[in-house]
């Protein structure tokens, strides 16, 4: 039979806030159980999940900017790959088929929507980026880290992928500059289809070059490819790397 110490000893237990007894340890070391919870909860107490990206070129001398790119449809792709060959590593390769990065260096970030490509379809390659923005962060991410100074898409207008995605990176990068606490810079390179390639081509050259003035994208580099050939004389075959090739070794002269 229970006695009335027997019972005065489990109210104890039960409620150990009644006067004169001894509190548990943890809660006289650390506070209530709530504070616990709280400081538990808060920001300061955890570690970064994530360690900061940092991103160099491979040149052995430092440049004016550093500078970002990221190459969308094929022929935005072959103009970032020469300045990855020259040796920058801020880059990163857009499309709408897999198929489209052969040739490329397999080292350079890559994302592709796998659609079967734009087929010169610019609304196609549009609709078709739309609603991805997570992928096309996490690809900026992976090719330009944390600190670029000025990024650069890159695409030629006569193609849909390059011409139908080429705003909409704009501003998925200006974005992406400001979540980082930098400046919004974010220009174009783009490439002008030879005038003999047909009407489809001419169009979306027209409506996506028009988009970007009108968004005001700035600089915007155009590499006029009939030109290159007037200059320079290169075969048929050789036309594309030759313009790319001098582009990325004009601008990075100036850089």
């Amino acid at each position: 039979m229970s006695t009335e110490k027997d019972l005065e000893k489990s109210l104890n237990a039960v409620n150990p806030s009644k006067k004169g007894l001894t509190p548990p340890k943890e809660t006289r070391k650390n506070g209530s159980a709530q504070g616990n919870l709280a400081a538990r909860l808060s920001p300061s107490a955890h570690k970064i999940a994530t360690k900061q990206v940092a991103i160099n070129d491979a040149f052995d001398y430092d440049t004016a900017l550093h500078m970002a790119f990221l190459g969308a449809g094929q022929g935005g792709s072959r103009i970032v790959n020469s300045f990855w060959n020259l040796g920058y590593r801020r880059v990163g390769i857009f499309n709408t088929t897999a198929a489209d990065f052969e040739g490329l260096e397999e080292e350079i970030p890559k994302l592709s929507l796998d659609i079967g490509g734009a087929s010169k379809n610019m609304a196609l390659a549009r609709q078709a980026i739309n609603g991805r923005d997570e992928e096309v962060r996490d690809l900026m991410q992976r090719s330009w880290g944390n600190s670029p100074d000025c990024v650069l898409i890159c695409a030629g207008l006569g193609g849909g992928t390059g011409s139908g995605v080429i705003l909409p990176m704009v501003r998925l990068a200006r974005q992406y500059m400001l979540d980082k606490g930098r400046p919004p810079r974010v220009g174009c390179i783009v490439s002008l289809p030879p005038v003999d390639e047909g009407q489809l081509q001419a169009r979306n050259t027209l409506q996506a070059f028009t988009e970007l003035v009108n968004d005001k994208v700035s600089p915007l580099i155009i590499i006029d490819n009939m030109r290159v050939k007037t200059l320079y004389s290169p075969s048929i075959t050789e036309l594309l790397p030759r313009s790319n090739e001098l582009v990325s070794e004009l601008f990075h002269l100036f850089n």
